[in-house]
This record gives structure tokens, C-alpha cells and sequence, in this order.
């Protein structure tokens, strides 16, 4: 049975899947929560209420939990621009296990299986997917003239 975790801790939980592997770029954080939120837990979605805008996908309540995390020393951001690097603190993995393992097994393993593949995709496959997918959150996008 699906567990309900809140936003917070499926944000850890995809930060603890794959390994813990960091994600590289903010870019490719919001667009893997935004994956998340629609293909495995349409709730996420409800809460996070994801709208078109620059990028692709954008969710300033979801802009606000990362900033609280990295306050609450739950995630480490570093760098500079477009290069950040997100990833979980000693105490975030901590947290992150509890919440990962909070989820069905089944879920973990998607959980794990996606997050590989978003990452392998990089900055421009994940935004072709996203907006291949949700053409409706590209409407406002800045960039899709990249991806041609």
C-alpha cells in the first residue's frame, strides 16, 4: 500500500533514490519533483501546484520547501548560476531513509528506476520529455526553441 508522505519527504525521497546521487542543476531537480508529482503520486501535484513558466514546469511552493530544507541543514545546495548541485546532508539522509522507506516497495523501485533514467536524460532530454509529455507547461517556456 502507497504511503502518504507529504511534500517534504517525497522531496528527500527523490533525493535518496538512485543511490542518494546528487542532482545536478535546479533545472533537472523541479523537473524530476515535477515527474514525480505526475506519474507517481498525482497528491504531490495538488500540493506543489506546478504552473507553466520560463522553464517548463515551475512550483514556487516547491521553490520555498527547498529553501527550508537547505535552512533546516536537510539538503546542502552548492554552486552558483545554473550549476547547483542538491544534495542530502547526514541528517537529510537520515530523514530521507524513513521517508523512502516509507513507501511500498513496489514504489521504491520506480522511485530508484526513474530517477536513474531522468538523470542519464540531462538538462535538454528531460526538458524534451517534460514538454513531449505536458506540452500544456511548455506554453510559457523560454527555452523550447532549444530542443529543435
Amino acid at each position: 500500500m502507497q504511503a502518504n508522505l507529504n511534500s517534504t519527504d517525497w522531496v528527500l525521497a527523490i533525493l535518496y533514490a538512485n543511490n542518494q546521487k546528487p542532482i545536478f542543476g535546479k533545472l533537472m531537480f523541479v523537473k524530476e519533483v515535477f515527474l514525480v508529482a505526475k506519474e507517481i503520486d498525482q497528491s504531490l501535484d495538488q500540493d506543489l501546484q506546478f504552473f507553466p513558466y520560463d522553464l517548463g514546469p515551475y512550483s514556487k511552493k516547491l521553490a520555498e520547501l527547498i529553501d527550508q530544507l537547505v535552512q533546516d541543514s536537510l539538503v546542502n545546495v552548492e554552486g552558483s548560476g545554473g550549476d547547483f548541485v542538491f544534495e542530502l546532508t547526514n541528517e537529510g539522509k537520515r530523514k530521507a531513509q524513513i521517508a523512502f522507506e516509507r513507501l511500498a516497495p513496489h514504489i521504491q523501485q520506480l522511485l530508484d528506476r526513474k530517477r536513474r533514467a531522468w538523470d542519464q536524460l540531462g538538462y535538454r532530454g528531460i526538458v524534451r520529455l517534460v514538454y513531449t509529455r505536458y506540452p500544456e507547461y511548455a506554453t510559457k517556456s523560454k527555452i523550447a526553441g532549444m530542443l529543435e
